[in-house]
């Protein structure tokens, strides 16, 4: 075998003939398709855990829009409440928690729906929960709220607090979800 000074070619012989080949190619046969199988398995499973990864995201972004929903639906109850408390205030309203908590029933309420005269107020509900539950669909996602209000007082000043609770519950791929907020309300006129 010969080499060219300052070449990267060399010349070989096989007996009938010449062949020019470049020694920095020189491979075992079956080394290019094995790389060719690991650089596809690599890039397959890059591409799947990119695609993993999208996936998630989006999953996660729906169910923050959800939560975020029920959350505005549990503050637009609470901001109901607390709308009909300061009415009763202005108008000079007693008992102070008129139309909002009918002084000796703790248990579920339900909006009536706004009146442009008397403004808000809520129902008493006896039959429970189910019946006082306000049923919404938004984007396609139904989302069910109740409101749950009890006296906080002691046995000697039972006007002074109420406890609001409003509780959002729907459904999402299967397993039901719920916000939950409370308030105590008080007689700020004392």
């Amino acid at each position: 075998m010969k080499k060219f000074k300052n070449s990267r070619f060399y010349i070989q012989n096989s007996y009938s003939r010449f062949k020019i080949q470049d020694s920095r190619f020189c491979f075992q046969k079956g080394q290019s398709l094995l790389e060719i199988v690991i650089t596809t398995a690599i890039i397959v499973t890059v591409i799947t855990a990119i695609l993993g990864l999208v996936t998630q995201s989006l999953v996660a972004s729906g169910s923050s829009k959800l939560k975020t929903q029920a959350a505005f639906l549990a503050q637009e109850a609470m901001e109901i409440v607390h709308n009909i408390r300061d009415t009763n205030w202005k108008k000079g309203t007693t008992p102070w928690y008129t139309n909002f908590h009918n002084g000796t029933n703790n248990g579920w309420y339900k909006p009536n729906a706004y009146n442009s005269t008397t403004g808000w107020s809520l129902l008493y509900i006896s039959t429970g929960e189910t019946d006082a539950t306000e049923n919404f669909n938004l984007d396609g996602t139904d989302f069910k709220r109740a409101i749950y209000v009890e006296d906080m007082g002691t046995m000697v000043t039972t006007d002074d607090k109420r406890k609001v609770t409003v509780k959002v519950i729907w459904v999402e791929r299967g397993s039901t979800n719920k916000v939950e907020t409370s308030t105590i309300l008080t007689n700020w006129e004392k």
